[in-house]
Parts: C-alpha cells; sequence; structure tokens
C-alpha cells in the first residue's frame, strides 16, 4: 500500500482545489515556516478521523476551514487589493495505491482506495470511502491493524517526537499494541462486552419473565375452567331470554294493532275542528286590515301633535333655563362679594402668624446646638470603647486559632500513630505472605520448548514456498493487467470513435431531414393536398433517391436546384391536367430520361446516374465536363436547350452561365446522402472493430480472474502457514514469558521481603515519636485554655461598658433628632403661610376678572326674553287644533279593537278544541310509541341473543308465561352470580401465557449458548491479545536493543513492563548512551531522548511496517552525525515504507528522491511546488557540456 496523493480544497492555508503527489519511497516537503508545510500532516490525521481540535493545533474543528485573508495595501502605489474570503467547506482525500492488497476485507480487490472527508461551516463532517459515504469507524476499520490512523506510531508531527520520549506508560502500550495489530482486538474485545452485558441482561429479564409466566399460569388454569362454566349457563341465559323477548313481542304487536285503530278516529275529529277555526280566522284578518287603516292616520296625527309639543317644550325650555341662568349669575356675584370679604380676613390672620413661627425658629436655635454638641461627645466615647473591644477580640480569636491548631495537631498525631500501628499489623502480614509466594514458586517445573521450535521452523519453510509461488503469480498477474489496460484503452478509443461518427451521423441525418422538409414546406398546403389525393405523398425525392458517380454530386446539384426535390413517375401525362388545375405552389414531376445527341468527347450527365434507367428526364441535354477549360471549349457545339456542367458545379449554356454554392459548408441533398452513406459503412466498421476488442478484452479478464483467484488461494494457504507459525511462537513466547514472569516473580518477593523488613522498622520508629508528640501537644493546650479563660473575662467586662455607652448615645442622638424635627416643622408652617398669603393674592385678581363677564352675560339674557315669548302663543294655538282631530280618530280606533277582541275570543275557542283534540292524537301517538318502543326493544333484544326467531318460536311451549320465564332467567342469573367474578379472556390468556413461556425457554436456552460463546470469544482475544502482545514486547525490545548503539554510537537501552498482566501493563523506557549511567529517559538532554524516540519508532517500524509514515520536522533538535545516521535509517526502510519528511535540514532533504515545496506568496495562502530529484539530476546532467 502506497500514498499516491493528497487533494486538499479549503483546509487551512490550501484555499485553492490542490493535489499534492507523492510517487516515490522518500518524499521530502520543504519550505519556509509559517507556509504550511505542518497543514498537510495535519490534512491527513483529520481525514483519517482524528475528532480533536486541539490535536490539529486550533480550538474548534471548524478552524480547519480556510479562514479568509484581509486585503493587502501597495506602499508603493498606496492602492489596495481585496483578499481572499473564506471557505465555505474544507475537503481532504487521500489516495492510496492497494496493488499489494495490504488493505484487506472487502477492499482487498480494490486497485486503489480513496478515503475523503468534507466539513462544512454549521458543523457537519462527512466521510466518504471510494466515493460511498460512510461512517468514521468505516474509515478506522479499513486501516485497523495497519498501524497507519490518526494517532498511530506511523504520523509523528511536531514535537511528538519528545512527547514519544516523555510518553505514560499508557502511552508507550498503545504504540507497541498497535505494531502488534492488537488494537482492532481490543475494539473488538469491547464490542463482544457490550454485546455480553446486554445478553446477561436479557438473560436475567428472561428468567424474571419465566417466573412471572409460571405464576400466571397457574392462576390462568382455575380462571379458565371458570369461565368454561361461565359460557355454559351464559347460554341458557340467552335461550331464557331469547324466549321472554319472544312473549314480549307478541305482547307489544298486539297492542299496537288497538293504537292504530284509535289514531285513524281522532285524526278525523281533528280534520273537523281545524276547519271552524279557519273561517274565525278569516274574519280576524279583515277586522285587523281596517283597524290598521285607521292607526296609520292617529300615527300621522300623533306625530303632528307631537312635533308641536317639542316645539313649545323646547321654547319653554330654553326660557326657564334663561331665568335660572340670570338667578346662577347673580347668585354668583352675591357670593364673590362676601368670599372677597373673607379673603381679606384670612390674608391678616397668617401674616399675624408668620411673625409668630419667625419668632419661635429663633429661640429654639440654641436648644439644637446644645444637643448636637451631646451627641457627639457620646459617639467618641462608644468609639474608644468599641476599639478596646476589637482588640480584646483579636487577642481571643488568635488564642482560639491556637487551641484549634493545638487540637488538630494532637489529633493527627494520634492518628499517624494509630496509622503506624495499622500499617506494621499489615506488613507484618505482607512479610508471611511473601515468605510463602517464594516457597511456591521453588516448586514451579518450566515446559520443554524444543517441539515448539521444530514446528515454528516446518511453518517457516512452507511460507517461503508460498512465497515464491506468491512471485511468480504477481508477475502473472501484473502481465495480464497490463494487457487489460492496453485492451480496456483500444475499446475506450473504438467506443469513442463510434460515437463520434453517430454524432456526424446524426448531424448530417438532421440537415437532410431539415432540408427536405424546407423544399416540401414551401409547396403549400394547395400540393400536399395533390400528392395525397394521387398517391405520391410517400414517394422518395428525386434528390433522396438518384445515384450520381463520385465526385459529381455539386455537379448533379447545380443542375437540379429546387428539382432536387422532384418526384419521380413512371409518365407524367395521366398528371398533366390536374397538374394544370393546382391553383397554388410548386412542384416538379419528372421521367427517366430518352437518348440525346451527345456532342463529341463529352458525356450526358444522366449516363453518370447509377443506374441508368433512374436518370429523370430533366437532366435531358446536360453534358459533364471534367474542367472549366473543357466546357468552355465545348460550350459553342450546345444545341437549343443543351447545357454543360463541370464536377465544381459550374453550368453554362448559349449565353449564361450559373454557380449555385449552398451556404452549408456540408453541401446539398445529394452530397449529403453521400456523405451518410460513408458515415453509416464508417460505424459498422468500427463497431464490429468494438466488439473484436471487446471480445478479446472479456477473455484477457478471464485470464485475470483465474490468476487472482489463484493469487487468493496461495495467501489463504500463507495465511494459514502464518497462522500455524504464529500460533506456534506464541506458545513459545508464551512459555519463555511464562519461565522469565516466574524468574521475575522470585526477584520481586525476595526485593520486597527486603523493603518489607525496612519498612517494618520505620514505621515502628514512626509510632513512637508520634505518640510523644502527642503527649507534648496535650500539656501546652492546658496553659491555652487558662490563657482563654482571662480573655474571656476581659471581653465580657468591656461588652458591658460599651453597651451602656451606646445606649448614652443614642438618648444624646434621639434628643438631637427631636430638636431639629421640631425646628424644621416650624419652618416649613411659615413657608406653608407664604405660600397660601400669595395664592389669595392671585384668586383676588382672578374674581374680578370673572365678575366682569358675569355682569355682561346678565344684561344678553333679558334682551333675548320677549321674542321667544310671541313665538310660544303661536304654538300652543296651533297645538288646541291637532288635539281636536287626534281625539276623532281615537274613538273610531277603540271600536274597531272592541269588534276585534270579539272575534278573537271565538278564535281562541276554535284553538283550544282544536289544541284538545290534538292533545288526544299526540297522546294516542305517544301510546303508540310507547307500545313500538317496547316492540323495538323486545326485537332488538331478540336479535342480540343470537338465536333465530323462528327457532325460538318452534320450541317455546304454548302455555309460557312472561312471569315464569322472568323466574328461570333469575335462577340462571344467581347460579352465574354464585361463581363470583370471571375472566372471560382466560382460556386465550392461557394458551397466549404457555405459548410464550415455550418461546421464553427456548430463548432462554438460546441466550444461555450465546453468554458461553461470548465468554469464549473474549477470552479467545484476550488470549490472542497477551501472546501478541507478549511477542510485540520481545521483538520490539530486541529491535531497540539493537538499534539504540547503533544510533547513538555504543550504549544500551531497553524496555520494561509496568506489572505483569499482560492487558493492561505499561511500558516504560530505560536508556545508558555512551559514557553515562542507566537512567530514566526523562533525565536525558532533549537531542538524546529525540534520538531514542527515533530508535524506538524504527524499532516499531521493522516489526510492523506501517506502509506510510509522516515525520515532521522529527530531524530539528539533531546535530549534523546523528541526522546522517537518522537519513541512513530512512534510506534503509524506504525499501517497505513510504516515508514522507516536513525539514528544513538539507542533510535530511538528500535522501528524499522526490521533493514538495510549500510557498506562500500570497500572504495566508499555501501553493506547491513539486520536484522528481532523480529526473532533475539527469535533466542537470544532460545540459552540462
Amino acid at each position: 500500500m502506497r500514498l499516491k496523493e493528497i487533494r486538499l480544497s479549503g483546509f487551512k492555508s490550501f484555499v485553492d482545489p490542490t493535489t499534492i503527489p507523492f510517487p516515490g519511497h522518500r518524499n521530502a516537503v520543504v519550505g519556509p515556516n509559517g507556509c504550511g508545510k505542518s497543514n498537510i500532516v495535519d490534512a491527513v490525521r483529520w481525514v483519517m478521523g482524528e475528532r480533536s481540535a486541539k490535536q490539529l493545533r486550533g480550538d474548534a474543528m471548524v478552524d480547519v476551514i480556510f479562514y479568509g485573508t484581509e486585503s493587502q495595501g501597495d506602499t508603493r502605489k498606496d492602492m489596495g487589493t481585496s483578499g481572499r474570503p473564506q471557505a465555505s467547506m474544507a475537503s481532504v482525500e487521500l489516495l492510496f495505491d492497494n496493488e499489494d492488497a495490504r488493505i484487506g476485507g472487502e477492499y482487498a480487490a480494490y486497485g486503489e482506495i480513496a478515503v475523503r472527508r468534507e466539513l462544512a461551516r454549521d458543523g457537519q463532517s462527512t466521510y466518504y470511502l471510494n466515493g460511498s459515504r460512510c461512517r468514521r469507524r468505516d474509515i478506522g476499520g479499513v486501516f485497523l491493524g495497519t498501524g497507519f490512523g490518526p494517532r498511530s506510531y506511523s504520523i509523528i508531527e511536531q514535537g511528538m517526537i519528545s512527547e514519544l520520549a516523555d510518553a505514560k506508560p499508557d502511552e508507550l502500550r498503545a504504540f507497541l499494541e498497535e505494531a502488534a495489530g492488537i488494537s482492532k482486538y481490543r475494539e473488538r474485545r469491547r464490542e463482544t462486552h457490550n454485546r455480553l452485558s446486554h445478553t446477561r441482561e436479557h438473560l436475567a429479564r428472561i428468567a424474571d419473565l419465566q417466573a412471572e409466566l409460571a405464576r400466571q399460569l397457574g392462576r390462568l388454569q382455575r380462571q379458565a375452567r371458570n369461565a368454561e362454566r361461565y359460557r355454559d349457563l351464559k347460554a341458557e341465559e340467552r335461550r331464557k331470554l331469547a324466549e321472554l323477548c319472544l312473549l314480549r313481542l307478541n305482547a307489544a304487536n298486539e297492542r299496537l294493532r288497538g293504537c292504530d285503530e284509535s289514531l285513524r278516529a281522532l285524526d278525523t275529529e281533528v280534520e273537523t275542528a281545524r276547519a271552524a277555526r279557519l273561517g274565525v280566522e278569516g274574519r280576524v284578518q279583515s277586522a285587523l286590515e281596517r283597524h290598521q287603516e285607521r292607526a296609520d292616520e292617529l300615527a300621522e296625527v300623533q306625530a303632528r301633535y307631537y312635533r308641536l309639543g317639542a316645539e313649545i317644550g323646547r321654547l319653554e325650555e330654553a326660557a326657564q333655563f334663561a331665568k335660572r341662568r340670570s338667578d346662577g349669575l347673580a347668585a354668583d356675584l352675591d357670593a364673590m362679594a362676601h368670599e372677597e370679604a373673607r379673603r381679606q380676613e384670612q390674608m391678616a390672620e397668617d401674616e399675624a402668624r408668620l411673625a409668630d413661627l419667625e419668632s419661635q425658629i429663633e429661640a429654639a436655635s440654641p436648644a439644637l446646638a446644645e444637643a448636637m454638641l451631646r451627641q457627639q461627645r457620646a459617639a467618641e466615647e462608644v468609639a474608644t470603647l468599641e476599639q478596646d473591644a476589637r482588640e480584646t477580640q483579636a487577642q481571643w480569636e488568635d488564642l482560639a486559632e491556637r487551641i484549634a491548631g493545638n487540637r488538630s495537631a494532637l489529633d493527627a498525631s494520634r492518628g499517624r500513630a494509630q496509622l503506624a500501628e495499622q500499617t506494621l499489623t499489615s506488613l507484618h502480614e505482607r512479610a508471611r505472605q511473601l515468605e510463602e509466594d517464594g516457597a511456591g514458586l521453588a516448586s514451579t517445573t518450566p515446559d520443554s520448548l524444543e517441539p515448539l521450535h521444530a514446528e515454528i521452523a516446518d511453518a517457516e519453510q512452507a511460507l517461503a514456498a508460498l512465497e515464491a509461488e506468491l512471485a511468480a503469480n504477481a508477475e502473472a498477474i501484473a502481465e495480464v493487467q497490463h494487457a487489460v489496460e492496453a485492451q480496456e484503452e483500444r475499446l475506450r478509443v473504438s467506443t469513442e470513435r463510434v460515437q463520434q461518427l453517430r454524432g456526424e451521423q446524426a448531424a448530417v441525418d438532421a440537415l437532410q431531414r431539415e432540408a427536405l422538409a424546407d423544399e416540401s414546406a414551401g409547396s403549400g398546403a394547395s400540393v400536399d393536398g395533390w400528392l395525397d389525393e394521387h398517391g405520391l405523398a410517400d414517394v422518395p425525392r428525386l434528390g433522396a433517391k438518384v445515384q450520381v458517380a463520385s465526385g459529381w454530386e455539386t455537379a448533379l446539384e447545380a443542375v437540379l436546384g429546387f428539382d432536387a426535390a422532384a418526384i419521380p413517375v413512371t409518365d407524367s401525362s395521366p398528371l398533366a391536367e390536374s397538374l394544370a388545375q393546382l391553383r397554388q405552389g410548386r412542384i416538379t414531376v419528372t421521367e427517366s430520361a430518352a437518348s440525346a445527341r451527345e456532342p463529341q468527347a463529352l458525356r450526358r450527365l444522366g449516363d453518370l446516374i447509377e443506374p441508368a434507367q433512374d436518370a429523370p428526364a430533366i437532366l435531358d441535354g446536360v453534358f459533364a465536363a471534367e474542367s472549366l477549360a473543357e466546357a468552355l471549349n465545348h460550350r459553342a457545339s450546345l444545341g437549343p436547350g443543351e447545357s454543360v456542367v463541370t464536377r465544381e458545379g459550374v453550368w453554362l449554356g448559349q449565353g449564361w452561365i450559373r454557380v449555385n454554392r449552398p451556404a452549408d459548408a456540408s453541401g446539398g441533398i445529394i452530397r449529403r446522402r453521400v456523405t451518410l452513406r460513408k458515415l453509416r459503412e464508417r460505424v459498422a466498421a468500427t463497431e464490429s472493430e468494438a466488439e473484436a476488442i471487446r471480445a478479446q478484452l472479456d477473455s484477457t479478464r478471464s485470464s485475470l480472474a483465474v490468476q487472482e483467484a489463484e493469487r487468493e488461494r496461495l495467501r489463504r494457504s500463507q495465511g494459514d502457514a502464518r497462522e500455524r507459525r504464529l500460533r506456534a511462537e506464541t506458545e513459545r513466547d508464551m512459555r519463555l514469558a511464562q519461565q522469565q514472569e516466574v524468574a521475575d516473580r522470585a526477584r520481586r518477593i525476595a526485593s520486597e521481603r527486603e523493603r518489607t523488613a525496612e519498612r517494618i522498622d520505620e514505621e515502628r520508629g514512626s509510632a513512637e515519636e508520634n505518640r510523644s508528640q502527642a503527649e507534648r501537644l496535650e500539656a501546652d493546650g492546658t496553659t491555652l485554655a487558662a490563657e482563654r479563660e482571662r480573655v474571656d473575662a476581659s471581653r465580657a467586662e468591656l461588652a458591658g461598658r460599651l453597651e451602656a455607652a451606646r445606649v448614652q448615645a443614642g438618648e444624646a442622638r434621639d434628643e438631637h433628632h427631636r430638636q431639629v424635627g421640631a425646628q424644621e416643622r416650624l419652618r416649613s408652617s411659615a413657608q406653608a403661610l407664604r405660600d397660601a398669603r400669595d395664592r389669595l393674592v392671585q384668586q383676588t385678581r382672578e374674581r374680578s376678572q370673572r365678575r366682569t363677564v358675569i355682569e355682561t352675560e346678565i344684561a344678553d339674557i333679558a334682551a333675548e326674553a320677549p321674542r321667544r315669548d310671541e313665538e310660544l302663543k303661536g304654538l300652543l294655538h296651533d297645538r288646541v287644533a291637532v288635539e281636536g282631530e287626534l281625539a276623532d280618530i281615537r274613538r273610531q280606533a277603540e271600536a274597531m279593537e272592541t269588534s276585534i277582541r270579539r272575534l278573537r275570543s271565538e278564535q281562541a275557542e276554535a284553538d283550544r278544541a282544536l289544541e284538545e283534540m290534538r292533545d288526544q292524537v299526540e297522546q294516542a301517538r305517544v301510546e303508540r310509541g310507547r307500545v313500538a318502543e317496547q316492540r323495538d326493544v323486545a326485537l332488538e333484544r331478540l336479535r342480540e341473543t343470537g338465536l333465530d326467531q323462528s327457532d325460538v318460536e318452534s320450541e317455546i311451549p304454548d302455555d309460557a308465561d312472561e312471569d315464569g320465564w322472568n323466574a328461570a332467567i333469575e335462577a340462571v342469573r344467581g347460579r352465574i352470580d354464585r361463581l363470583g367474578p370471571i375472566n372471560l379472556a382466560a382460556i386465550d390468556e392461557r394458551r397466549e401465557a404457555q405459548a410464550r413461556k415455550e418461546y421464553y425457554d427456548r430463548q432462554h436456552e438460546d441466550l444461555s449458548t450465546a453468554v458461553e460463546t461470548l465468554e469464549r470469544a473474549i477470552g479467545n482475544m484476550d488470549r490472542e491479545t497477551r501472546n501478541r502482545f507478549r511477542a510485540t514486547f520481545d521483538r520490539v525490545g530486541e529491535r531497540f536493543e539493537s538499534l539504540f548503539p547503533r544510533i547513538f554510537g555504543g550504549g544500551e537501552a531497553h524496555l520494561e513492563m509496568t506489572e505483569g498482566n499482560l492487558l493492561d501493563a505499561g511500558v516504560t523506557l530505560s536508556a545508558r548512551p555512551p559514557g553515562k549511567r542507566n537512567s530514566s529517559i526523562q533525565k536525558h538532554s532533549g537531542g538524546q531522548k529525540a534520538m531514542t524516540a527515533v530508535a524506538l519508532l524504527f524499532a516499531i517500524f521493522q516489526l510492523n511496517p506501517s506502509p506510510v509514515c509522516l515525520l515532521d520536522e522529527v530531524d530539528a533538535p539533531l546535530d549534523d552525525v546523528n541526522v546522517g545516521r537518522f537519513k541512513g535509517l530512512i534510506e534503509e526502510m524506504s525499501e517497505g515504507v513510504q516515508f514522507v519528511v516536513v525539514t528544513h535540514n538539507k542533510l535530511t532533504m538528500e535522501m528524499a528522491d522526490h521533493m514538495i515545496g510549500i510557498t506562500m506568496q500570497e500572504a495566508g495562502v499555501s501553493r506547491v511546488v513539486s520536484v522528481d530529484v532523480e529526473q532533475a539530476v539527469e535533466l542537470a546532467a544532460s545540459k552540462v557540456p
């Protein structure tokens, strides 16, 4: 597997769509600081599923989207250029070459695998695998076990080398797990464990359901028996109830017949009463119409009377209002005079009170000053006592803090002493346990390893043979694939040629149809009708039918012109008469040509028609010349009506020359028809060629499929052999590990026994020291308690004095406030009197103006009174005349109302009689409805029983009665009631519960089997994880121990596990560079840490080489000597690993076979310059003279 290229768009500084190829095994990414080199490494981690923005050097994930750049000014021209806008989304795609099928599973058959990730600004992230949308975990699953991932050892960014050196044990273990290919086991184990937990929970729920169903089945058995007895009794009750309903139905039908006869008699009486009532109603209506006429006259007179009364009332009201207004104004004048006198008196009183208040304010000022002085003295005394109280409180708090500290220290000493005693007890117990463990380890006997070594040798021999076969198979597949690619290219070219020819054919065909349609369209509708009438509408036109010798198409088109749309016929004579009657349009009908006189050395144009009998008569007298010069030479010998045409279409006659060049470059109808024929022939030939290539390609692909099937068989055999070797190696490593673990365990037990003895002595001395310290702290606590009692007494005395001083200060403050309040009240009263005096003066001025207005209004009212009295007298005279007319009309209306009341009395009597008859009919109908309802109820209940009426009638006894059947039904219901509560669904519930119990029994059995299977799977994965991790740990350790002295020129280093549990043990590094003692890597310099981490990294690569490795400025902390060693390691490992190295070091650049330059000529925008080093060297060498 190899990384072919990276495609970026909108990712960080790569705003434009950018493709970065990686054709070599050693690729160097170079460029100045800040130009975006590390963004390439970030892009790879991001597309592989990195979800931490911090790991991508950002605050939020949307920070990977190009943020835009600001406009930049030109200092020389003082003008700005617009910046780049922010991108709406980021997209990164990695294209991998998978020809070696390193990525297995369903993607092993793909030669290329594309992984793409897109992120929009709304935070929506989308993953694609070979163009199909997928999940993040799908991409992680594809690369599991390859060592390539977002947090794997194959991507080392800036600072990660030092972080690797300083990594915690768990973090170093993660690198080894990825190298061992067991990260997929950990993920699968987690999923399996989750499934096991869910299965156990489901199993517990099934068990609970089984117990509950067993209890339900016993209860349902009893309920089902009662339900069956209940059903039998209900059937008997239903039969009796049906018979009772039938008895009631027969009785109701008999009563209904009697009700129907009564209703018919009552209906006759109601009709008689209705006729009498209608006669009275007619007389009442006539009287009402006459009364309405009088009422209209009365309304008109009353309206005139009321209008006069309203006018009279208006005038009288106006007079009364004028009098009241005049009296009111006079009263207002009197009131204003009295009010003016009262205001003068009030103003004199206010002046006297104001003088008295000012004298009181002056007398109260000395007492206020005295009260203020007493308040200040009391406040000073309180402040002095409060300061003394605070100092005493500080002494008390200091003592309290010292006492609390003493108690805390005392408790701590006692606790430490007690803890030391407990620790001593635990240490004695641990020493005893270690002694027993050491005795047990001494009896352990190691297993033999010789059979496992033999099995590993056999597996390696089989693997070597299979690898040779695979190499031969790979060469064969490469040859066949090359043949497939060549044939596919030939097929693609042939297919494209067919499509191109068909396109040309379609274009020419469309032009031909359009030309023929235009020729026909110019003829008009009458021509179309004539053609249909004579059966010539479907006859091919002359230009579409005639065949001319090659090269003479232009000449023929020049001669025919419009006649290319002529209709060829055998004999045109029968058509002449009907053509003469054609009123509109144009049409040409032509026959085959007859022989004509031919000038010497010239042929007739009709002779060039193939076959000759198809030559139209239109061509009679037209000769063909090879050139214009030849045509001109024979022009003089032409007879009347004869002409000659050249190949180029120049047509000559006696005294004329005609040239007709069509606007379309494809020529006329005849040339296009020839072109179409040739295109069809070329399409057919090209399609035949494509079919032959396709058949050959299918055959080659079949051969490729056979070779690939053979490759898959060899790979499966290889996998089986590797699995056998791995199992044997794992078993061997496990036994070695067990032996090593026994030895390590014995050493650890001995060391721990020594440490335990030392700790026992230390804890015994600590316990004695803590007990002595506790005794000293108890004595100090007694002294501090006595001192606190003395301070408590002093604090209580000060508190009493302070309280008395505060009381005196409060009394002085209250007296001062009382004096201030009294003086303020006097001043407020004086100010209020001044305000009142000002208001009285203003009111006096306003009342004087009001008196003038009132006197003017009284004079106006007195002048209006005589005119109003005269108008009122005239209106009173008119009202007396209208009152007489109104009295006459009212007497006539009263007489008519008396007559109407008498008629209405007669009408009411007729209504009452009719209503009584209707009530009788309604009662009869109600009775009939009640009886019908009883019949319907009886019939409905009979139907509800579900029994057939005829069957019930045939079985009921003749002497049956309702009372006897009611008693029988009550007896059956009593038997039902004695059954108690019934669960009618118990029978079905019992059946369903039994089925559910059987289902849950099967579920319980299946889940129990599943639990056992999952537990075995977890055990197998744990065993495989332990074996692989142990083997990987040992192999990486060996390679690390061998690489370390190579890199440092000496020294030694090794890996250690933090504990014996291989599933959870962490990994630590120990290194000793030349000339230094063995110590932890954290104590070495930055360069030594970096080289140690590089040694570990390459040790992991040698064990499980990741197909691609990205190193971002790993060589930054190294000197030239170490850079040379680092470069040598990359060159050595690049045979199996593709390296992409971001560097600033020229020595590192020397090892690259392909260099990618990153520049940033435009601020914030990265661009790529790619250089193939080998090609560049060859080019430079070729230019050397």
